[in-house]
């Protein structure tokens, strides 16, 4: 939708009006309220499109890639909540979505997204906060830039993952130990 409505929006417009005119199809013609809300729009899905092409990747592993999306998708629709004129409704829904359908993500890494019921949480398993600190194009950076919470909830986010990090490799550590001491 997002690659359609920008093709749209690149269109010669004087030549469409030209050709919309001659072939009696006014009723198509673009108001300039509707070239403003057609661009609003493509602002608003541009940000969903680039999410899209790089959470499909199959060049590369992409579960490091959820967390950092997730949680950039929602600083632009929350930016976008204050600044939209004509697609209000639209970033609304989307959020309403995002906050929905990944809550365990905002729950772990500590985005208050108010109480949202159902359990378990979408996405809350620890595998989603560990992916990207081991993923080397993520690591902390989306949390330290992308985070909306201050300092001290971005602090115990991090505390949080290298204390996973920690338990996982002590875990695997100790597992390994005792297999060798049986054999």
């Amino acid at each position: 939708m997002f690659r359609q409505l920008n093709s749209v929006a690149n269109l010669n417009c004087t030549k469409l009006t030209e050709l919309l005119r001659e072939t009696n199809h006014t009723n198509l013609l673009l108001s300039v309220r509707d070239t403003a809300a057609l661009s609003e729009l493509i602002q608003i899905l541009q940000p969903f499109s680039e999410a899209t092409d790089i959470n499909q990747g199959d060049q590369y592993t992409t579960i490091g890639c959820v967390v950092p999306t997730v949680v950039c998708l929602y600083n632009v629709l929350t930016e976008l909540m204050r600044t939209v004129r004509f697609n209000t409704p639209v970033v609304k829904a989307l959020l309403d979505s995002l906050m929905s359908r990944f809550s365990g993500i905002f729950h772990n890494v500590q985005i208050n997204i108010g109480s949202m019921s159902g359990n378990p949480k979408p996405y809350s398993h620890i595998y989603y906060l560990i992916a990207p600190v081991l993923d080397p194009n993520y690591g902390f950076i989306w949390l330290e830039e992308d985070h909306p919470g201050d300092e001290e909830v971005k602090n115990s986010v991090i505390e949080l993952i290298i204390g996973i990090v920690l338990l996982c490799w002590l875990l695997c550590f100790f597992y390994s130990t005792e297999v060798k001491h049986i054999y």
